[in-house]
């Protein structure tokens, strides 16, 4: 897939909400949801284990900002497949939903928003 984000102004100050569920019997039973500086993330993706994965494998496929202000700029992914990213063995085996969220400012104004509905099957290698 390709992934393509405009910033139409710079931006600082930025928190990150990532969230991740599965569908269980028609409901959705979150397993993660965490919230933090995306500013920092992005000097020290360790902060969060799983969004350092996927930063890892999106600089194999453009280029990531370092920090923040993120600049006015077109940010552009092309081919990522994300077969990097190995995925915790407690996943179950379902449909899942994945979520990403940006805010900025004391209102928390939402700037970024991305929901992601896929399902999960376990493949032996």
């Amino acid at each position: 897939m390709d992934l393509e984000f405009h910033v139409l102004s710079p931006l600082d100050k930025l928190r990150m909400n990532v969230g991740y569920f599965v569908r269980i019997m028609n409901t959705e039973k979150w397993i993660y949801n965490k919230t933090y500086d995306f500013c920092g993330f992005l000097q020290r993706p360790s902060v969060d284990r799983f969004g350092a994965l996927v930063i890892d494998d999106l600089r194999q496929h453009g280029k990531v900002p370092t920090g923040c202000p993120l600049q006015a700029e077109r940010y552009v992914f092309k081919n990522v497949t994300l077969n990097r990213v190995k995925l915790p063995p407690f996943l179950p085996e379902t449909n899942f939903g994945f979520t990403v969220n940006c805010y900025i400012g004391p209102k928390n104004e939402k700037v970024f928003r991305s929901n992601w509905y896929g399902g999960l099957k376990r493949v032996m290698l």
